[in-house]
Order: C-alpha cells, then structure tokens, then sequence
C-alpha cells in the first residue's frame, strides 16, 4: 500500500439527470460558468426540470427517458 493523491470526479454521469442540472442548465453559464463547456440547449433544460417537478417514480421515469432521445 501506498500514500496516493487522486480524486474520484463524477460530473455530467448521475443516472437521475436532474443530480447533474447544476452542470447542464443554460442558466448555469455565466462569467465563472459552472456549465465549463457552455453547451446550451433550452429543451433540454425543460425536460429535466419537468422531471424534478414531477410527483411520482413513473412520472420522473417518463422525462428522463425523453432526454435520452
């Protein structure tokens, strides 16, 4: 065993889109862009917020299937 620096970085990978919307909504890209590759794409956007919004596991299962397309 040794002594090691490293870091596991899990951006723009959560199964659930809506975990990674900090990183993906056009909203987030600004000066210091939390969005770094400022790829904007506002029906994108709108599927994920209708997925957080939604009531239900099957409702939520539905949206996200839609960004997969």
């Amino acid at each position: 065993m040794g002594i090691y620096n490293s870091i596991g970085w899990r951006q723009f990978g959560a199964v659930d889109p809506g975990i990674d919307r900090v990183w993906l909504l056009c909203r987030a890209i600004g000066g210091i862009s939390l969005n770094w590759p400022r790829y904007c794409d506002e029906d994108r956007d709108a599927i994920i917020l209708q997925a957080d919004a939604a009531k239900t596991v099957a409702e939520k299962y539905r949206s996200t299937k839609n960004s997969q397309r």
